[in-house]
């Protein structure tokens, strides 16, 4: 045989794969597909039910928070007008 030999390559990568991460709180599956992104195309987030139970009073403890906030805001933008005027 003449000429070089053949090179071939063992460490040929896949066009699609997924890498799977695990955390406390959720599992994450990263869908990659190199011919189209070399990003990620697509990401599937599952969380844990311990992690779902919690959001609800979280959410309703958020919106009391903010409307107090809100409250407050427009309270102190009064008196320093009332300030003003005396």
């Amino acid at each position: 045989m003449r000429g070089r030999p053949p090179v071939v390559e063992d460490n040929i990568r896949p066009n699609k794969f997924e890498v799977h991460y695990e955390n406390n709180d959720s599992t994450e599956v990263w869908k990659y597909d190199l011919k189209k992104s070399t990003g990620p195309i697509e990401i599937i987030i599952e969380y844990k039910k311990d992690i779902i139970k919690g959001w609800d009073s979280k959410l309703k403890e958020a919106k009391i928070q903010k409307r107090i906030d809100k409250q407050m805001k427009q309270i102190q933008s009064k008196s320093k007008k009332n300030v003003r005027n005396k």
